[in-house]
């Protein structure tokens, strides 16, 4: 009797376990993929293109480089490291500095360009020299508050047909001749630019998809994260 009653009470547990289980994958399952989309709206989205802009200025500042371990600790090979809300600073840093998230240069004809870290996919570089160092910079998504807002993209059409190269001439260092230099936000690491090879690839996307910050993606209106493609969510913890 004693072990019919044990076994009930396993079978009992099993059933539980499996409804808990069931009940948070049906909580997890938005818009056909596992998890919360990782945005910085509410269901309704947003209600203008100003609060798209300042999405768009905040998401700047929460951007993660991913480079190659290497290039800052010689001995890692093969991984890649992280810096989160990263940022480009002049070394050594003093009180007054400010982080930059943009990468300012000048283009082939000479203007001055600047590309927000909320609109950057990635970089690679093409050539350096002793005071300048050439990037091809992938923009995306190259969309504007305004035709977010109006076309109401999904993600596939977001990722397929909002993005466009740019080289840009980039100095190695600040006018007061300190070497300008990536860092993320506890300032442990840092990455100058003259220490970029010439043929390296760096992304802001390369963070697993559940691991990100939701201010991050300014862009990510409902269209888009209603679409089964989003890629970037917050999984539950299973307690």
């Amino acid at each position: 009797m004693r072990a019919r009653n044990f076994s009930d009470t396993l079978n009992i547990v099993a059933i539980s376990v499996m409804l808990c289980a069931v009940v948070r994958l049906a909580v997890a399952d938005v818009g056909g993929g596992m998890g919360y989309p990782a945005t910085p709206w509410r269901i309704e989205g947003p209600e203008s293109v100003l609060d798209l802009e300042k999405a768009k200025a905040l998401a700047a500042t929460y951007q993660t480089l991913s480079v190659p371990a290497k290039l800052v600790d010689e001995e890692r090979e093969g991984d890649l490291l992280e810096l989160q809300r990263v940022g480009l600073v002049p070394t050594p840093f003093r009180e007054g500095d400010i982080p930059i998230h943009e990468l300012v240069g000048k283009s082939s004809s000479g203007e001055t360009v600047a590309l927000s870290f909320s609109q950057i996919e990635s970089f690679t570089v093409i050539s350096k020299n002793e005071k300048t160092i050439t990037m091809s910079v992938t923009v995306w998504p190259e969309i504007s508050p305004e035709e977010l807002l109006q076309k109401q993209p999904t993600y596939k059409q977001l990722y397929a047909d909002y993005r466009r190269n740019v080289v840009v001439d980039l100095s190695l260092k600040y006018a007061d001749g300190r070497p300008q230099v990536f860092t993320g936000e506890w300032g442990e690491t840092i990455l100058p630019l003259d220490k970029l090879p010439v043929g390296v690839k760096c992304g802001f996307y390369e963070e697993h998809p559940h691991m990100v910050h939701p201010l991050r993606f300014w862009w990510a209106i409902p269209s888009v994260t209603n679409d089964e493609n989003y890629p970037f969510r917050l999984i539950p913890k299973m307690r």
